[in-house]
């Protein structure tokens, strides 16, 4: 089985509606939700970030179409 090993997410302060990147590299935990069908591949981040000195939790929700073939899987990651 295939199970993923990176994730890159460009240009993520941009993504996460935080003011600037050095919030991102001190942040807390990320939780990552991966769903593969034969048709979709779907990805749900939340990062717990800290923005001047207030806690907050940023998602993200984004698909795209499985045109790679990519075997059908679920899987939720962690990582504090």
């Amino acid at each position: 089985m295939i199970f993923p090993v990176a994730l890159e997410i460009l240009d993520a302060f941009k993504v996460f509606d935080v003011p600037n990147k050095q919030y991102l590299s001190n942040r807390g935990l990320v939780r990552m939700n991966i769903c593969i069908t034969d048709e979709l591949i779907s990805l749900e981040v939340e990062v717990k970030v800290v923005i001047h000195n207030t806690r907050d939790i940023k998602t993200m929700d984004s698909s795209a179409i499985n045109n790679i073939h990519a075997p059908a899987m679920k899987k939720d990651l962690a990582s504090v």
